[in-house]
């Protein structure tokens, strides 16, 4: 995972860390953190994020033989002025098999986050979704 563009669109939170666990809720890699301005409306059409590590693994299969089971989770945080702190509003995961070159639409759940994915809540009953673009890039 060397290079990824994220695309997220017409989401008003910030988007704030991903984190690769593995299927007993062990910590795989270390959070990455994304940083994110606040859209006014009619901007939320195609913000893009690109993450640049240079300590990646680099190609989609060298992941999976490494660590079977493993996921990158996606914490959705905002900040409540009136309390003074960020909250997590909501959580996402991708498992290894679904990291490939292109469009990618992964499922929110609310919080709080379960890296052991044994009790998952939709976070509404709508078909509310988070949607990436992925690149990857070899070295």
């Amino acid at each position: 995972m060397t290079d990824i563009n994220k695309t997220i669109q017409k989401w008003h939170a910030s988007f704030s860390k991903g984190t690769d666990f593995d299927s007993w809720g062990q910590l795989v890699e270390a959070i990455d953190e994304y940083h994110m301005k606040i859209l006014a409306p009619g901007e939320e059409e195609n913000l893009e994020l690109e993450e640049e590590d240079d300590a990646g693994a680099g190609s989609p299969d060298s992941f999976t033989t490494k660590v079977p089971g493993a996921a990158i989770f996606f914490e959705l945080k905002h900040y409540k002025p009136k309390k003074r702190f960020t909250s997590t509003k909501c959580f996402a995961f991708m498992e290894m098999d679904e990291i490939k070159p292109g469009p990618i639409i992964v499922e929110l759940y609310k919080k709080p986050t379960d890296f052991k994915r044994k009790k998952l809540n939709l976070l509404t009953k709508k078909p509310l979704y988070l949607h990436l673009r992925q690149t990857l890039h070899k070295e």
